[in-house]
């Protein structure tokens, strides 16, 4: 019968170590189990300030962008304004230099050649024709060159105003 109490002890005592290790590893896990969970929870936090950050920047950088857009469209314009005063300048010359051409219609370049009474008088009228002429078409092509500068700035700024 000693024995047997002696086994039944070692048994209870072998129980309840292995209760007691049993305990301590349950306790052991669940904390670990708890920790984990908080660093979840802080991670989670933390990805969800970096997004609002991140929704915050790109906020921002629209907003910079649309400004950029806008200033880059008031410099287009403010271009226009000035290519348009300085087309206006030179049309007004050229319609100036086609009415006086118009009310002249008598005057042929030739006649005026021809009619110088010495060689110097010839040349230098030719000279003069010849710059006269090439300044014309200088102008005509300046005004024409102007009128489609002015055209394509003025689709670029439509085309800016509806991306806006």
């Amino acid at each position: 019968m000693r024995k047997i109490r002696k086994i039944v002890l070692i048994c209870m005592i072998i129980s309840a170590i292995t209760f007691v290790s049993y305990a301590a590893d349950l306790n052991e896990l669940q904390e670990q189990k708890q920790n984990i969970q908080e660093k979840i929870d802080e991670s989670t936090q933390n990805l969800t300030d970096v997004n609002n950050e991140l929704t915050e920047n790109l906020k921002q950088i629209q907003k910079l962008d649309e400004s950029i857009q806008k200033a880059e469209l008031t410099k287009i314009e403010k271009n226009l304004e000035k290519i348009k005063k300085k087309y206006d300048k030179q049309k007004n010359l050229l319609d100036t230099r086609l009415v006086a051409m118009y009310e002249t219609e008598n005057t042929n370049y030739l006649d005026v050649v021809l009619g110088a009474k010495s060689i110097s008088d010839f040349i230098s009228n030719y000279y003069l024709i010849s710059e006269i002429t090439s300044y014309d078409m200088d102008l005509l092509e300046l005004v024409e060159n102007e009128k489609k500068q002015i055209e394509n700035k003025q689709n670029q700024i439509n085309k800016q105003k509806k991306d806006l």
